[in-house]
């Protein structure tokens, strides 16, 4: 199996993460590209690629690039941050997949 599930989960300035990572805090540096991010706050920094994003507390800083975003409480997206379509406010968000 692939992927992380821990409490605080980072992943460093130009790094790479295959599979899901699922905790309470995530923090995905600049330049760094990941596939399913599942977490309580999830914070991506400058210039990196997500596939899924689900989170409480997203926040999406600029030039990156995210395919989908689905959100519960709270978002925050710089300028010129790319998303494929429109955030999705949810009541509940999707159970990770372990």
């Amino acid at each position: 199996r692939q992927g992380a599930k821990a409490k605080h989960i980072e992943i460093g300035r130009r790094g790479e993460a295959i599979g899901p990572l699922i905790g309470e805090n995530i923090i995905i540096r600049a330049r760094a590209r990941v596939e399913d991010v599942h977490g309580g706050r999830v914070e991506l920094r400058e210039r990196t690629y997500a596939r899924k994003v689900y989170g409480n507390e997203v926040r999406i800083n600029s030039r990156s690039k995210i395919k989908k975003v689905v959100y519960r409480d709270n978002i925050r997206i710089e300028r010129n941050a790319y998303l494929d379509s429109n955030p999705e406010k949810s009541e509940k968000l999707p159970d990770p997949p372990f």
